[in-house]
């Protein structure tokens, strides 16, 4: 690891919860025979002290601190203690 929290590796958008920091990386399926989609593959990081300091030191300029979920129509779901 080179340095950045596991929850910014490779991340498109971060956000955070009441209990989880959550990582989400998007991505587009294109199909010529049925609908595009939006899919998200979200990891949720317990949130800690620790993490929650790293959170808040990466994203202290942001309006709402906490962020918000990028909407997908399909996603898939990994939790790390």
């Amino acid at each position: 690891m080179n340095g950045q929290p596991g929850f910014m590796e490779n991340a498109d958008n971060v956000y955070r919860t009441r209990d989880y920091i959550v990582r989400q990386i998007i991505g587009v399926n294109f199909d010529a025979e049925m609908d595009n989609s939006i899919f998200s593959q979200d990891t949720f990081f317990a949130r800690t002290p620790a993490r929650d300091k790293q959170f808040e030191n990466i994203f202290a300029k942001r309006f709402n601190i906490n962020g918000r979920r990028m909407k997908s129509s399909m996603y898939s779901r990994q939790y790390v203690e």
